[in-house]
């Protein structure tokens, strides 16, 4: 049997916030498939650089009060360095976010006997085969399959309000993919 969904990705805040957090953790949620939650990554990101300002506002104190004192010397570059860093880690998710408002696409999800395949309106078409498949988890706007593959595989991401169709054909077609979260 073949189960043919094509659905239009939805514009809700909530729902990219999840799907980047998705994709930003997705090594994390492979490695812990069951117990981990993703995370807030801008708000992770945003507290990395008020920790940098604050250091950078102490040890540019510690300068002002001696300029040859080492310690503040060093701290001054590690807390530079972590500005830069988390500063960039931002810009990406900005980016990202950004890019997803502007490109809503259409996605069409096709479940068959030999495995899964995405294709998102003329572009690639993914595609997994069903023992490539690890898990198929259910989070609160988005839902995924991910594979075993635990490099950067691409990820195939539905809205939650297509969950219970997919979940129904696992159940009766393909019992040896785990589902989570359902």
């Amino acid at each position: 049997m073949t189960i043919h969904i094509s659905a239009q990705e939805p514009r809700l805040d909530a729902y990219d916030r999840e799907y980047i957090n998705l994709v930003m953790q997705r090594r994390k949620v492979m490695q812990h498939p069951t117990t981990w939650w993703l995370r807030n990554r801008f708000a992770y990101e945003w507290g990395w650089c008020a920790i940098a300002v604050i250091l950078l506002a102490f040890s540019g104190w510690l300068l002002c009060m001696d300029r040859t004192f080492v310690p503040a010397i060093v701290l001054t570059g590690m807390a530079a360095a972590l500005l830069l860093l988390s500063a960039a880690r931002l810009i990406r998710l900005y980016h990202i976010r950004s890019k997803l408002k502007r490109e809503r696409r259409s996605l069409d999800l096709t479940l068959d006997p030999d495995g899964v395949a995405a294709r998102v309106e003329n572009e690639r078409t993914i595609r997994f085969r069903w023992e490539e498949i690890a898990f198929f988890r259910v989070f609160k706007e988005c839902a995924c399959f991910l594979p075993y593959e635990k490099t950067d595989a691409a990820l195939i991401v539905v809205s939650v309000n297509h969950a219970s169709e997919i979940v129904a054909y696992l159940r009766e077609h393909r019992p040896d993919v785990r589902i989570i979260g359902a």
